[in-house]
């Protein structure tokens, strides 16, 4: 067997081929032939193949076969491998045997001898921070070396030659790769004895430019190192930088990634790249840039006067460098998971505004944070607001230094102050309502509210809240608030309480606004004059503050006016100061003449006593001014179960309150029952209750004030706007309105009222009811049925022509025998405690009315004596 290597000498980690000749030299015919190369260690097993030949590779050695092979030259075996890549000389050896016994065994093993070349490409680049810069400014300089392999560099030296016009001010960023630098004159110098292949990294300085305007400053960067480099373009790289004079100004700054949440940019805190960054965003001259490697961008203007300067945020985070560069003292590991996606989130507002003058720069860095840092950050602009709008326009700067203090839901309280731009940032790794309050700088009356409640509901994210304030002597007034959700329905603002967005304000009946995702709203006027706030509740809310507000205005000052609302189907309410009193052993004793202010939160029953004078006529009236209060009166006996009287929706009632009138027969003890029609209670169930004696139906009723005091109490304060009960229909049938006896549509004998609905939602409102009026007279019996549609439940109940309420009940029917002939009423509402509402297909009914004669049987009485 004989061998050869080609290329020899062959470069680390290229392509070398060992060709194996294997001949029989006679006389017979050699049978089950074998060829073992085994191969050097280091090298990369690639191919082996060969004319009639079977090869394999195994453990380093590579195994070919043949039947047989006559007298002669076999055809050659070809194996291909990989260089290792250190340096050095490597050794392969073969050999051949058969089944046939060879005489001349000596010549059956080869071995040859192959020289390894070690390579190391190693590459250099460099930017500069700014393609313009001014005399007297600072500028940076990054240089990033990569050795490609595959093999180690040995003694690398990279060195950076600064221009003339520039002095050294020191480095930024280190590196672990690179000892140095060393400086000879304009020449830094960076070394390390090995350099691994694979290793990518960059060193970052700053210099300070003493050249003159017009100068291009022109910084060269080169590589070297002791083993061979294969590809030598990419060893010198260089940047240049123009002198700018005043007739620009440049806006430079980094988009970082802010590890701590703390808006600022730390010396561990490296660059994003790739973000886009836009200059004077929505205007013709608007220029949008991206962040180079390093997360630095630059604008240059000619333009003096007030620059937006807006960043867009990344939204899937893609690294450039290995996981160490983001340790960010976490051990060295990356915040990053291998499988999940993980996004940005800012940490200082996307957009500053920028005052320029010409010949000068302004740095403005941008941070933002990967969701799996584990903390949310507030952050915002204090501007000032010259058209007192509450917004922040285009050509309204930031205003410095201000105070704003964060209250965090753990009850930490944090105070900073604004940058030279306006801006300010907080960080909080709690959930919760956070309360963000600014202070006006000295000079100036806000135009906005100072306090924003922002819900950190998830961690991972940032949220804006920006403040207006405007300079006195403005020659305006600002009118300006919040819409909050009173949770507790007290009036207050309390710090657990969130603004409500979308709600409408009104400003004097003509001007409208609606509130921010906090709330929040402003308005601005030049009248100095009374001037009226009109809040509209959302559909599903109800007020707890009066929703008209008037307020007397001096121009250059900031008036402030919140208003509360609750969500009606989840507000609650303290039981009034008169219960318990649901039933007559609990009655409350009541004096006549005076009023007593009551509400059905925690039942829908009241029972009071009074004591009266013979034949005095008595008024005893409610007056329902929650919306959710349908009062039914019942007067009782002295034995608390004889019904005397009974009321529902008074003629001339506006909000379904009752009365009774009444003369009393003699000296005793009356029970007086109010329930609440279906049944309802909580929120907005309150009620005024009066009894009154004497001849006169002139009633003076003393005002009742609620609101500020205990529940129950007649010493708060009662809305502007008065919440009586109310009927709302959703979907109304076509025999609405019939909420009360005076409403009432006919039925006749024989005839139906197909499809009525109850339409008004008992969590917001006073629940549907349906009255129809009919004629009827003694000797007859009249039939009502009423057939539900799905599970609808209904109440029916008789009235007489003044629309007092008559005994008979029933649910899906009712059979009653007229006193004396009349018209009568029937009243249709939903059974207590069904709270369904809707159209008539869905929760709806048709009533059905009949009539039967009585007869009379006379039946003979058999007597048998004896008995």
């Amino acid at each position: 067997v004989s061998k050869s290597a080609a290329p020899d000498p062959v470069g680390a980690g290229g392509v070398l081929t060992y060709t194996l000749g294997v001949r029989n030299a006679g006389p017979s015919v050699a049978t089950a032939i074998t060829v073992a190369d085994a191969l050097p260690p280091g090298v990369g097993y690639g191919s082996a193949f060969g004319d009639g030949w079977s090869c394999d590779h195994v453990g380093g050695v590579v195994t070919c076969t043949r039947a047989s092979l006559a007298v002669a030259a076999a055809p050659d075996v070809v194996v291909t491998v990989t260089a290792p890549t250190v340096g050095g000389v490597i050794t392969n050896t073969a050999a051949v045997s058969a089944v046939t016994w060879d005489p001349a065994a000596s010549n059956n093993v080869t071995t040859t001898e192959t020289r390894v070349t070690a390579l190391a490409d190693l590459s250099v680049s460099k930017t500069a921070a700014l393609s313009a810069v001014l005399a007297g400014q600072t500028l940076t300089y990054t240089v990033f070396f990569t050795n490609c392999g595959p093999s180690a560099g040995r003694d690398v030296t990279v060195t950076d030659t600064l221009p003339a016009g520039v002095t050294y001010g020191g480095m930024v960023g280190g590196t672990a790769a690179l000892f140095g630098p060393t400086q000879t004159g304009q020449f830094l110098t960076w070394y390390t004895p090995t350099l691994a292949a694979g290793v990518a990294d960059a060193v970052v300085f700053t210099v300070t430019v003493d050249a003159g305007v017009g100068s291009t400053l022109t910084n060269q960067a080169a590589i070297t190192s002791s083993v061979r480099d294969p590809a030598l373009d990419d060893n010198v790289a260089s940047d240049s930088t123009v002198v700018a004079g005043p007739t620009f100004a440049t806006i430079h700054g980094t988009v970082f990634l802010d590890a701590n949440g703390d808006g600022r940019r730390n010396r561990d805190e490296v660059g994003v790249a790739g973000v886009p960054v836009t200059l004077d965003p929505g205007s013709p001259a608007a220029i949008t840039i991206t962040t180079d490697v390093n997360g630095d961008y630059v604008f240059s203007t000619t333009i003096a006067g007030l620059h937006t300067v807006l960043e867009t945020d990344l939204t899937l985070y893609t690294p450039w460098k290995s996981a160490s560069r983001f340790s960010h003292g976490r051990g060295g590991e990356s915040p990053l998971s291998p499988t999940d996606p993980v996004f940005y989130f800012s940490t200082t507002p996307n957009q500053v505004r920028v005052n320029v003058e010409l010949g000068d720069s302004y740095g403005v860095d941008f941070g933002d944070a990967l969701t799996s840092f584990g903390f949310a950050s507030l952050y915002g602009t204090v501007f000032e607001d010259t058209d007192g709008d509450g917004a922040w326009g285009a050509d309204e700067p930031g205003i410095p230094g201000v105070v704003v203090t964060l209250e965090a839901a753990s009850g930490t309280v944090i105070t900073t102050a604004t940058d030279v731009n306006g801006s300010y940032t907080f960080s909080t790794a709690v959930r919760g309502v956070h309360v963000v309050n600014e202070t006006d700088p000295p000079a100036y009356f806000s135009t906005t509210p100072n306090e924003a409640h922002v819900d950190v509901i998830l961690l991972g994210t940032g949220q804006r809240v920006n403040f207006g304030d405007a300079p006195s002597g403005s020659g305006f007034a600002a009118l300006h608030g919040a819409v909050f959700e009173d949770d507790d329905a007290n009036g207050v603002w309390d710090r657990s309480e969130t603004g409500i967005p979308g709600v409408t304000i009104t400003l004097d009946g003509e001007v409208f606004a609606a509130t921010d995702v906090y709330g929040r709203y402003t308005f601005s006027t030049v009248a100095a004059s009374r001037h009226t706030l009109v809040a509209t509740d959302l559909s599903d809310y109800v007020s707890t503050t009066p929703n008209e507000v008037a307020v007397d205005v001096a121009l250059d000052e900031g008036y402030r006016v919140d208003f509360g609302d609750v969500r009606a189907n989840s507000s609650t309410c303290a039981p009034d100061i008169y219960e318990e009193d649901d039933t007559p052993m609990q009655a409350v004793r009541f004096i006549p003449g005076t009023i007593q202010a009551h509400q059905f939160c925690d039942d829908a029953v009241d029972w009071v006593k009074f004591s009266v004078r013979a034949n005095t006529l008595y008024t005893i009236a409610t007056f329902s001014w929650g919306r959710r209060a349908d009062t039914f009166l019942a007067l009782y006996d002295a034995d608390a179960w004889t019904l005397l009287a009974a009321n529902d929706d008074y003629a001339g009632a506006t909000d379904y309150s009752s009365r009774i009138v009444w003369r009393a027969p003699g000296d005793t003890l009356y029970y007086v029952r109010t329930t609440n029609r279906g049944g309802v209670t909580g929120y907005q169930t309150d009620y005024n209750l009066l009894i009154e004696g004497g001849e006169s139906f002139f009633l003076y009723l003393p005002l009742v004030l609620r609101g500020d005091g205990a529940p129950g109490s007649a010493d708060g304060y009662r809305p502007a706007r008065q919440l009586n009960g109310v009927i709302h229909h959703a979907c109304p049938d076509s025999y609405e309105p019939d909420d009360t006896w005076q409403q009432a549509s006919p039925i006749e004998i024989g005839s139906a009222h197909l499809l009525h609905s109850f339409d008004s939602d008992p969590a917001f409102y006073v629940p549907d009811k349906d009255f129809v009026w009919f004629d009827a007279w003694p000797g007859t019996v009249v039939v009502f049925t009423v057939e539900p549609v799905s599970d609808t439940q209904t109440v029916m109940e008789l009235h007489d022509e003044d629309g007092a309420v008559l005994p008979p009940t029933g649910t899906t029917r009712l059979a009653w025998t007229p006193p004396i002939s009349g018209r009568y009423y029937l009243s249709v509402r939903p059974g207590d405690g069904f709270t369904a509402f809707g159209c008539a297909d869905a929760v709806g009914y048709s009533l059905l009315m009949e009539e039967m004669e009585i007869h009379t049987f006379y039946l003979p009485i058999v007597m048998r004596s004896g008995e």
